[in-house]
């Protein structure tokens, strides 16, 4: 279906890579996605995006976009 819809990728600069940190400040250990994501900012090469995803776990597939 990809293939179907989307036959060339589009030229010009694409991110490669896409690191999630997962999880919420408020409840102890379970920020810890949140921490590693906040860590990596600025230390990856620019080529890989690092988000931080605080929520709905459905949010999640807007991330695997593109």
């Amino acid at each position: 279906m990809h293939l179907v819809r989307h036959p060339l990728p589009e030229a010009g600069p694409k991110k490669i890579l896409k690191v999630v940190g997962i999880g919420n400040d408020v409840r102890g250990d379970d920020g810890l996605g949140l921490y590693v994501a906040r860590r990596l900012q600025g230390a990856l090469p620019a080529s890989v995006e690092v988000v931080e995803h605080q929520g709905e776990p459905s949010g999640l597939m807007d991330y695997w976009e593109d």
